[in-house]
Formats: C-alpha cells, structure tokens, sequence
C-alpha cells in the first residue's frame, strides 16, 4: 500500500463494442455494431490549418467544401441529390467541419442501404475531387460569405481565446478559414498540391455505427480503399507544444462583453490508457467545478462587484486547457483580480471543505455514471470521433461507470486537495486581460500588465483561511406525522390521499422514470393574492430564494449538501399558486420533502397542494404532513 501511486487498482481497455482494423494501407477503420439503430458514417482526416504553408491560408477549410462541389463519381452536387433522396438532410446528416488538426466528413443514413454510396464518397474525397476551375471560382465566393460572416465573432472572447490556445499549441496564426487575400486569390495548383500531400491513407479514419454487420462492412471497405496508397511525398503529422509558461497577454476590441481576466491552466495530454489518466481526467473535473462553485459563493457573500466567475476546461485540443474567468465593468477590474487572486490562493493553502468536495464528486459520479444513456449511432460515432481527435482513449459506458466509483469511494478530501495545491502551485499558466474595445490598445497594454503583476503579487501571498462546515448534520425534519385519513384511486397510476391536516397529495406512478422523482408544491395565492403594487415583488422571489438559507444552513451550505444528495430546489410564482418545483433521487426525496416543509412552515396555514410523480412516498409522507 505505501508504494500504491494511484487510487484506482482497475485495470480497463478501450471500448471493444468498436471494431477497429488497420488496411495494409495504413488506412484505419473503426466499427461499432448497434442492433436496431440508423447508421452513422465519419471520414476523419489528420489534417487541417496547421499543416498549411504561408501561401495556402484556409486551403484545407476551402477542400471541405470542395468535397461537396465534385468529384469523377459524384459531379458537381450530385452527392448532395443523392444523398437526399434517402431523406439525408444536407447540413443536419449531410456536413463536414474543419479544425486546426483535423477535417470530417459525416453522413448520417436511415440504413445500410446506402452505406456503399457513402464509402464510395469518402473514397471520392480521398483520391478523386475535381477541383474543377469553375467550382472553385464558384466556391470563392461561398467562403468569402463565409468569412464576412465569421467577421461578427472577430473579437469575441471565447472566439480570441480558443485562437490564441491554438496558435500557441499548433504554431500557426490566423483563422482556420484563411483571409481574404489567400482566398481571394486562391492558386489551384497550390490547393491540389495540399491536397495530394495531406489526403493520405495513412492519415485517415472511417468510422461506422449502427444496423450493420462488421464482417461484411470491412470486405467492402476493404474492396473500395484497399487499393489508395499513399504517396511517396506525403508529409508526417506535426506535434503540437504546451502552453507557454507565464505568459501574460492583453486582447483589445473585445465586443458584446465585459472586460475580463482569465487564467489558462495547462493540464497536459490525456489520453485514457491507464488508471492515472482517468484519475487526472476525475480530479480536472471534479476541482474544476469546485473552483467555479467556490467562487461564485464567495463573490456573493463578500458582495463583490463582478458580472460573472466561473472555471470549466476546455477539452477540444490534445491536451486539456483549464479556464479560470472573471469579468467586470472596467471601474471595477482591480477590486474584481485581487478577489481572484486572494480566492486562489485561499485554495491553494487551505483547500475545500469537506462537503465542497462530497458534493462535486457526487454530481460528478452522477455524470459519469449516466454516460451515453440512451445513445444513438450517431451519438457514438461522434464521440468516438472525438475522442480519437484530441487523442483520448474511448472507454465503454460501462467502464466510465465503474471507474468513476472506484475513485469517488477511494478519493477523499486530502487527495483532492493535495490535486487542487498541485495544480495552483503549476508554473504552466497565463493570464489573459481582455478590455473593452473602446480603449486605445497602446495606451492600455502597460496599465492592464501592471493590473496583472498586483493580482500575481497578491496570489503568491498566503491565503486567508476560511471557516467553512466539515461536518454537516442531518437536515432538520418535522417533528410530528401527519395521518392519511382517506385515498382515492383517480386512475391506475394516480392516486390521491388527504390528510389529516389539510394536506393534498397526488402520488402519480411513472415506471420508466427510474430513479428520478419530481415534486411540485404549491400554495393557493400566487401573484393574484397580491395587491397591485406588491405584484412586482413577484419577480424578486427566485433572487431571494437563491440568498436564503433553510434549515438554519447558508444558502451556499444548503445548496452544497443539495448538490451531494443529487436533489433540487426552485421556486415557482404563477398567478394562482405559489410554492417550490423539486427534483431528486427517490434516496434523496425526504430531503426535498424536508426542505419544502422547511420553506412552508413560516407561512399562515391554508390548504396546500402536492403533485408528486413517481415514487413510493409512504415512508417519506411523514416530512411535509404537519407544517
């Protein structure tokens, strides 16, 4: 045990419900039999911007659309005809996208009808476009449309970050799309010479799931591609960098919102193979939302004035970015980057709280422990797509489940913050100062550097230890029982029973609703028990709802041990009711019945309405029959 370097003992392999071959080629096939479903085909090539010379800016964007515009099979847009006389909609079944790494193609099929058609295309794509002078004029300006379109999103925030992540990552600038000027004038020979250099079967993935048999799909993938080799000046993939450490970076023009910060956190790559990869990919998760919850409660109990905090990861490169955000009005930016700085480093020293930590591993095991329910083939070709773009393993929703619960009951407050201490010591970070676009850039760049070396002075200081509940008990509950003094069977899965007191319940019995229980609570009034000129007061309750507490918990602690025992709780104003909507697991359900309770008890007695749908609730009753 005091050599055991991980918490999961697991061993775990890929998905092997995907059947994946490699042709002599190098050509690499993935199938995925799901009985009974339509069928979705991906055509994945490793190539995208980053692979382009300096005279070929948006020329692996431009031969996307070039696929749709003609090859010797299929000219001009009769793929797109074809195609859509089996209801194959262009655009929802029928598209393509291009990354900075990577080009797909996808067809989605109401069978396997037509799956010869649409592997005799993404052969046609590989070896056999026309480029026809004519349709690339015509294309020209198509992507020029296109780019005065995507001009709208020129400065906005998410749009400038995921391109500086990108930049630095893959070692190119500029738009996937290109520029005008490369468009514009776009030489076909230099777009075929891209293309007969990067469209090479050892570059490429098909990808197929659904309604299918697999020993028959790779005969005839293998008839149709197993003759494409790849020639002998095709270029190698490029690697990619890590982030740059320590870099600071100032985005002026910024449009459609606030000024910010934003801190980018390095994670490094996580492909998936091994027990320590699903813990770094649990515990990025898990801390993450920690982060951001912790952040949003602080910023509402100091009053900060702020517009918006939050953390999440971004996961759409080879290696895991996380994304710590603040933003504010320009008066307020320092007061905004000291509170984060001092937040931070308040985790960093001191960690979370016991029940910070129980309540996101709980929703996190409540995501992991659902994926891909109720998934199509299509859902499952794009993930797996996905997956195999930024180099991640695909695991089987059966082994996401298992590990999940392995590291939830292994892991406990010391290990996750012994992660969070770790990941806020790393020296892979930047920040990102985004300002208003009204501001002269020149002028501000020293200003916004200097704003950003406080906030970094102010971090590597200790933080603030806060008193934040280890131990919560259990939620207050009524102290008497209420008593069914009649049931009436309204239909085979409603019943109604009255109580003693007044009491209505309605218990509606919904068997394929699993483990999910709604409840919704309410009171006669509403906003019509109101006088005119308290109506407006209406539109304040769900704000202060949010800052109360129940229980005698903060509202934050309250909302913690909520998220923990996967429950939920809002209030509803309609014009003749007023009470709360909530949802749990039927585990959960005496806690949302005691918060309801909790909620009511304060107000003057009048009759009182319950629907509840879908459990039994004769052990539960008790919490909300005697207010």
């Amino acid at each position: 045990m005091g050599c055991q370097t991980t918490l999961i003992e697991q061993s775990f392999t890929a998905d092997t419900s995907w059947h994946t071959t490699t042709l002599d080629n190098g050509l690499i096939l993935h199938i995925k039999e799901v009985p009974g479903q339509t069928v979705s085909t991906r055509f994945l090539v490793r190539t995208g911007s980053r692979d382009e010379a300096d005279d070929q800016k948006g020329y692996a964007h431009f031969l996307e659309h070039m696929a749709f515009n003609g090859t010797e099979a299929f000219p001009k847009n009769d793929i797109v005809a074809l195609f859509g006389e089996e209801g194959v909609a262009f655009g929802q079944h029928l598209n393509a996208f291009t990354t900075h790494a990577n080009t797909v193609y996808q067809v989605d099929l109401p069978s396997d009808d037509k799956l010869t058609n649409a592997l005799t295309w993404f052969r046609e794509i590989a070896t056999s476009l026309s480029l026809d002078p004519e349709e690339v004029s015509r294309e020209r300006g198509v992507v020029l449309g296109e780019m005065r379109l995507r001009s709208q999103t020129i400065g906005n925030l998410d749009f400038e970050l995921y391109r500086l992540i990108a930049e630095q990552l893959y070692g190119i600038k500029g738009d996937i799309i290109g520029n005008e000027d490369s468009i514009q004038n776009i030489s076909e020979q230099r777009l075929r010479d891209f293309y007969q250099t990067h469209y090479t079967p050892n570059r490429s993935e098909i990808f197929i799931a659904g309604d299918i048999d697999s020993t028959s799909v790779i005969t005839e993938v293998n008839t149709i591609f197993g003759q494409w080799f790849a020639p002998e000046n095709g270029s190698p993939i490029n690697n990619i960098s890590p982030l740059k450490r320590s870099k600071s970076t100032v985005l002026g023009g910024i449009n459609g919102s606030f000024p910010s910060t934003t801190i980018l956190l390095d994670l490094g790559p996580n492909t998936m193979v091994s027990a320590a990869d699903f813990e770094d990919f649990a515990a990025a998760n898990i801390l993450t939302d920690a982060i951001s919850t912790r952040l949003n409660d602080r910023a509402r109990d100091l009053n900060i004035p702020i517009q918006n905090t939050y953390a999440e990861l971004i996961q759409w490169f080879e290696r895991v970015v996380m994304r710590v955000h603040i933003s504010y009005e320009a008066q307020n930016q320092q007061t905004a980057m000291q509170f984060l700085a001092k937040e931070l480093a308040t985790l960093r020293d001191h960690g979370l709280s016991s029940l910070e930590v129980d309540a996101q591993a709980s929703a996190f095991l409540k995501l992991e422990s659902n994926f891909a329910d109720n998934y199509t083939a299509r859902n499952y070709a794009d993930d797996h797509v996905f997956f195999r773009m930024i180099g991640r393993q695909t695991l089987s929703p059966e082994t996401y489940k298992s590990l999940s619960e392995a590291l939830v009951y292994r892991a406990d407050k010391t290990w996750f913050n012994k992660r969070l201490t770790s990941l806020l010591e790393s020296n892979d970070v930047q920040t990102v100062v985004a300002i208003d676009h009204l501001y002269f850039f020149t002028e501000a760049r020293q200003e916004q550097l200097a704003f950003v070396s406080d906030m970094e002075s102010t971090f590597k200081l200790s933080g603030k230890a806060l008193i934040l509940p280890e131990v919560l008990s259990d939620f207050p509950q009524p102290g008497d029982s209420g008593e069914i003094v009649s049931i009436e069977e309204l239909d085979p899965n409603t019943s109604k029973w009255q109580l003693n007191n007044g009491v209505v319940v309605y218990l509606r019995s919904m068997p394929n609703a699993g483990d999910e229980v709604h409840v919704y609570a309410g009171s006669k009034g509403g906003l019509a028990a109101l006088s005119p000129s308290l109506r407006p007061a209406g539109d304040l309750i769900a704000g202060a709802y949010a800052e109360s507490g129940l229980g005698g918990f903060s509202s934050n602690d309250y909302n913690r041990l909520m998220l923990k025992e996967n429950a939920f709780l809002e209030p509803i104003v309609w014009e003749h009711l007023h009470g709360f909507h909530g949802k749990s697991t039927k585990a959960s359900l005496p806690l949302v019945l005691a918060s309801i309770y909790q909620a009511f008890s304060t107000q003057h007695s009048m009759t009182r309405c319950f629907l509840v749908t879908k459990s039994n609730l004769s052990r539960a009753i008790g919490s909300i029959s005697n207010p």
